[in-house]
């Protein structure tokens, strides 16, 4: 290096160490003699955002609709041990273990208000199954029938959905098509007070 380009070079460093003053960062000189920033500490700021992204909030608002009122509430991620997911709950509910590829949310307050979450894998005939959803309603009552008027939210696109009634319960028993893992849902609810809305928020958080 000529000594002309040696004293501008000095100088400059000189400059950038006097605008770096009361702080933390370093100036390096690399072997071309150019001048680089520490770039360490940026490095590990940018992995620590892409991990926090990458990560479910322990809490999240979740909305619903009952007979066109607007409901807000906060849902907690919870882990299933029984199936590998995790989905947000209200707190008026928990997530419970049943048998293999199968767990189910229950009010905290009723056990009879509840949703069966079955897991399908990946490679299952999805046709045959959808022919087993409306012999799983007849199963329950004989007065049952197709949904159809429900189904207007990309969750439930190309769902299917049957009802059955009892005198004093509503089943429903919905095909999840939509989710990259299929699933099968039974929302039992009392037939005085059918409250489907806030299962089905609860399960489009399924991941």
């Amino acid at each position: 290096m000529e000594k002309g380009s040696r004293l501008i070079l000095t100088a400059l460093i000189g400059v950038l160490l006097l605008g770096g003053c009361g702080t933390k960062e370093q100036v390096k000189l690399d072997v071309d003699g150019e001048v680089k920033g520490n770039g360490i500490q940026e490095e590990q700021i940018d992995n620590d955002e892409m991990g926090k992204i990458e990560e479910r909030s322990n809490e999240k608002t979740l909305s619903y609709y009952i007979e066109g009122e607007l409901y807000e509430k906060t849902a907690l991620l919870t882990k299933g041990d029984n199936q590998d997911f995790s989905m947000y709950l209200f707190k008026e509910f928990e997530l419970v273990a049943e048998e293999p590829r199968k767990d189910a949310v229950v009010s905290k307050e009723d056990g009879s208000v509840f949703m069966r979450i079955e897991m399908l894998p990946n490679d299952v005939d999805i046709n045959k199954i959808e022919t087993e959803i409306p012999i799983r309603a007849k199963g329950v009552s004989v007065d049952y029938y197709h949904n159809e008027t429900a189904l207007m939210s990309d969750f439930l696109e190309g769902a299917v959905w049957y009802k059955a009634y009892t005198e004093e319960f509503v089943v429903s028993v919905i095909l999840i098509k939509s989710k990259d893992q299929p699933m099968i849902l039974t929302i039992h609810t009392p037939r005085e007070k059918e409250a489907t809305p806030p299962f089905l928020a609860m399960a489009e958080t399924i991941e």
